[in-house]
């Protein structure tokens, strides 16, 4: 079993080192503070907050990028406080992501009682929802007989299906900081999407075998679902 809590301290001491003064907060998120996380396969999620970001700055992060992808650390995001304050009208679901769970490393927690308006979670959802609806249909016909270009489209589309399918348990006040099981169980309860096609969507996401006919299952499942929620959300 790798030593989580190692690399964890480990890449917040390089932070300091790299960021020196500028450095604002210093957060993770995803799987590794919610649970959920597999060793050897699933990454660390950090957010940065700085200021200034300048062209030094994220030359001085990039020397170490390649370092921390072979310890399955994708690129930190990268935010300014103003962008914090400023940006959670345009990205409220992937705020409502981090605020379902995260741990504050470093610096002043910029989190801490955030709010999100309901308004712009209404509006990112039906913009999410339209958006992946036309991209399965393109997908669909240009691959609808290739079973594993749609696997690996469907499996890349998992984590934005559920964190839009957070934003509509937001929306519904519902339980939307939960995570795994019981947030599948949530969507599956208040949303009332099928438990199959979450099923499938969850293994497809994690690599566990599916068919070809399952794939197919999951395609035909999912296109209607997600137009029936956008007529939904459209109306909110």
């Amino acid at each position: 079993m790798e030593d989580r809590r190692k690399i964890i301290d480990e890449f917040a001491r390089e932070l300091d080192a790299i960021a020196g003064e500028n450095l604002r907060a210093l957060f993770l998120y995803g799987s590794a503070v919610t649970g959920g996380f597999v060793d050897k396969k699933s990454d660390y999620n950090f957010v940065i907050v700085a200021e200034p970001v300048e062209i030094a700055f994220l030359d001085r992060v990039s020397t170490r990028a390649r370092a921390w992808r072979k310890q399955r650390i994708p690129v930190p995001l990268i935010f300014t406080p103003p962008f914090v304050d400023r940006a959670r009208d345009a990205y409220p679901l992937e705020f409502l992501s981090m605020l379902s769970g995260y741990e504050l490393l470093r610096g002043a927690d910029v989190l801490h009682e955030m709010a999100i308006a309901r308004q712009d979670v209404r509006l990112q959802c039906e913009r999410e929802l339209r958006a992946t609806t036309l991209h399965l249909r393109q997908a669909y016909v240009q691959f609808g007989r290739s079973f594993r270009e749609m696997r690996a489209i469907l499996g890349s589309a998992q984590p934005k299906l559920m964190a839009i399918f957070r934003g509509l348990l937001y929306l519904s006040e519902g339980p939307w900081n939960l995570h795994g099981p019981e947030l599948t169980s949530a969507v599956r309860e208040r949303l009332e999407l099928p438990a199959r096609l979450l099923a499938l969507l969850s293994r497809i996401r994690h690599d566990v075998t599916v068919s070809s006919s399952e794939t197919t299952e999951l395609v035909h499942g999912l296109i209607p679902e997600l137009e029936r929620w956008t007529g939904l959300t459209d109306k909110l």
